[in-house]
């Protein structure tokens, strides 16, 4: 019987861990343009305020760090490599 989840399954070809880090890797041509790295920013810190603001902290707590890892990520990634990247 196979892994439930292969992305999760290290084993299977030596590069789950390769494909996790894919998934949650900011640097794509997707987000070379400056208004859709600040879109997906103020999408993430907007609802972190919006469930403050209705007293659920741990999902606040969650989306303020979702935010926080991707403002972290977008500050390091250099967008000159991309066409359109300001």
């Amino acid at each position: 019987m196979g892994p439930l989840c292969p992305v999760f399954d290290n084993k299977a070809d030596g590069k789950g861990a390769e494909t996790m880090r894919r998934l949650i890797d900011l640097d794509h041509a997707f987000f070379a343009q400056a208004w859709r790295r600040h879109l997906t920013l103020g999408a993430c810190f907007g609802w972190g305020l919006f469930e403050v603001l209705l007293g659920n902290l741990i999902w606040a707590l969650i989306f303020l760090g979702l935010g926080a890892v991707a403002l972290w990520q977008f500050r390091q990634i250099d967008w000159s490599k991309y066409d359109g990247g300001h």
